[in-house]
């Protein structure tokens, strides 16, 4: 599909645009200039839908204060394609010529061979990847087309009983594609019913539920909830102001009491100071004290250790005594002694005189000593008393000084107001709270219904046989196993275009164990593509939109918001353009940027548009 050009009149916020394009076209400007309006103008003028509205919603289309738009998109082989967009419904033209809208898409469909679907894959990059699982796998069964005879389809059963082949035989046309077994699955779960009572039973119940209420406007809910979700956060957010100022009145009360308790305890150790002691001096003497007392401790121990070794020398003395007055050698007691022994004797006593007169010297200096260290050490632990009250004075001093500076930079807001603001809120909140009830109602009846009905479809369709045979041809039965094989060949491509764009860091698999996911490995290991960031979903997105074209020859990519990707990785992209546009017709990037860097994009096979408040300029 090649778009050659496209003309936009009061479409959004397009006053009037035309543009003619080439392969490549590079689309930027800032943020709400109508870059993506391009994208969405073609998607609109070929299909009627929009990602921002649907068919019935074409008048939101139309530019504010005006009464009419067109857009006009230039189709080579199919010419010009236009929808005119009024009060009145929506204009359908093919070159002037006026058609049903279902006409002009059926042709559109038939001359492109491609499926609305398709169309929407490729202009909208993330439309496959916001899918749901299911849908995501069904789409890739209706891109492959593979034909498959019933013998084919019995060898993709899990150990198939000849009654489950017969069936099989027996309802499986000679050639079904994969999308046709959907048609062989919904035969097999018709097949399904029993229990006929039953079902007459679930019958009647959903009859005697009479009218069934109307599916809920999920828009509107959602707006409704949106309401009660602001309210509430902003009822939270008063609150949270309410519980500051409680906690800021507690605080104050707090450090009030705090203040109060400190200023006692200051004027207690007040009257406790000795204010006639300077606390520089008291250091000093304290040192003073020390130094003498330790001194002090040596002479008494010198006083200690001198009379102990004179009481062990008269001790001595004393008992040499009594031996010098017998015959007996003092030395030997097997010797005798006839030698006159009494100026020794005297000399020996006289000697313990005086070292006991000597010993009561010394323990009377001990004592004087002693009295002396006494008196420095209660002089010393009065001055250490001083200097102890002074740095808790000190401490609460600063304690005090730290009380009054929070206390002064405390500032309460007007509680009453505040209140009242809460009031209001509680009140809008019970409002919207009302209306939810009503709609949940409505919710609650329909989901009532939704329930017996399944169940009433559940029960008419519980025979063993089917029930093996559905389960063979649910999604996750032979369709998928048969995609399974055929799938690897999109996976290989995937993987090469992955490859250009990642600079080989990344690799994707398309899983069918559970839910059907496509998950991505590099360097940390293998993820579900949920767990992408932004830019690495953009990546991939760019992939499946190239495989959907080597699927279908669509011939046409659009990528959005290309501005997510850094440079390096924009670098990369800009390589995969190069390698990959002969495949392509039309290829369009949409990105956010500047005047000056909408100049660096333009290559010389490549045009580029600089749009500025719905104003078009080719670069």
């Amino acid at each position: 599909m090649k778009i050659q050009s496209l003309e936009l009149i009061n479409f959004r916020n397009h006053t009037k645009t035309f543009m003619t394009f080439g392969k490549v076209n590079y689309i930027t400007g800032v943020n709400n200039s109508g870059k993506s309006t391009i994208k969405g103008a073609i998607q609109y003028a070929l299909t009627g839908e929009t990602e921002w509205v649907s068919s019935k919603q074409s008048k939101d289309l139309i530019m504010h204060g005006k009464e009419e738009a067109s857009v006009e998109v230039g189709i080579d082989r199919l010419g010009l394609v236009k929808r005119i967009i009024n009060n009145a419904g929506v204009t359908v033209m093919l070159n002037d010529n006026k058609l049903p809208a279902r006409e002009l898409e059926k042709e559109i469909y038939e001359d492109l061979k491609l499926t609305p679907e398709v169309i929407d894959c490729v202009i909208n990059s993330s439309k496959f990847l916001d899918m749901k699982p299911s849908e995501q796998k069904d789409f890739l069964f209706k891109l492959t087309g593979a034909v498959l005879g019933p013998e084919q389809i019995i060898d993709y059963m899990n150990e198939p009983s000849e009654e489950a082949k017969e069936k099989v035989l027996k309802v499986v046309g000679p050639k079904v594609t994969i999308e046709m077994l959907d048609g062989v699955y919904k035969a097999f779960y018709d097949e399904r019913r029993y229990k006929k009572k039953e079902k007459e039973r679930l019958e009647k119940g959903l009859e005697l539920m009479g009218e069934v209420p109307p599916v809920v406007d999920e828009m509107e809910l959602l707006k409704l909830e949106k309401l009660l979700e602001a309210a509430t956060t902003e009822r939270e957010e008063l609150m949270r102001k309410a519980a500051v100022i409680n906690e800021q009145i507690k605080q104050k009360k707090w450090l009030e009491e705090s203040l109060k308790e400190v200023e006692k305890k200051i004027k207690t150790l007040d009257e406790k100071l000795d204010k006639s002691i300077v606390i520089s001096d008291t250091e000093e003497a304290l040192f003073g004290c020390v130094t003498e007392m330790n001194s002090l401790e040596k002479e008494i121990e010198a006083c200690r250790a001198t009379y102990n070794s004179l009481n062990g020398e008269n001790k001595s003395l004393k008992a040499m005594l009594p031996r010098l007055s017998t015959t007996r050698c003092p030395l030997s007691e097997r010797l005798v002694c006839k030698t006159d022994k009494s100026s020794l004797i005297k000399e020996l006593e006289a000697q313990i005189e005086a070292n006991e007169k000597e010993i009561a010297n010394l323990k009377d200096k001990e004592s004087s000593l002693q009295k002396q260290y006494n008196a420095l050490k209660e002089k010393k632990e009065n001055l250490e008393q001083q200097i102890d009250l002074y740095a808790k004075m000190e401490e609460l001093q600063k304690n005090k000084e730290k009380i009054v500076k929070i206390l002064s930079s405390i500032k309460i807001e007007d509680e009453s107001k505040l209140n009242k603001e809460v009031e209001k809120c509680d009140k809008k909140i019970r409002e919207l709270d009302a209306r939810r009830q009503t709609y949940n109602e409505r919710v609650k009846v329909r989901k009532e219904y939704e329930n017996l009905k399944r169940e009433f479809d559940k029960v008419s369709k519980e025979v063993e046989l089917y029930e093996y045979l559905v389960s063979e041809f649910s999604p996750k039965g032979v369709k998928q196993r048969i995609l399974k094989k055929i799938i690897d060949p999109i996976q290989d491509h995937c993987n090469k275009i992955l490859s250009i764009l990642t600079g080989s860091a990344y690799s994707l698999r398309f899983s069918f164990d559970e839910n059907f996911d496509i998950l991505i490995k590099n360097r940390s290991g293998e993820v579900s593509y949920r767990m992408l960031s932004n830019s690495e979903k953009l990546r991939l997105a760019i992939v499946l939109q190239d495989a959907i074209n080597n699927l279908t020859n669509a011939g046409v990519l659009f990528v959005d918001n290309a501005e997510i990707l850094d440079e390096t990785n924009f670098d990369l992209f800009k390589q995969l353009i190069s390698k990959i546009k002969d495949n392509y017709e039309s290829i369009f990037v949409i990105t956010t940027g500047d005047k000056t860097s909408a100049g660096l994009l333009k290559g010389d096979d490549a045009k580029v548009f600089y749009i500025e408040d719905g104003n078009v300029s080719e670069v």
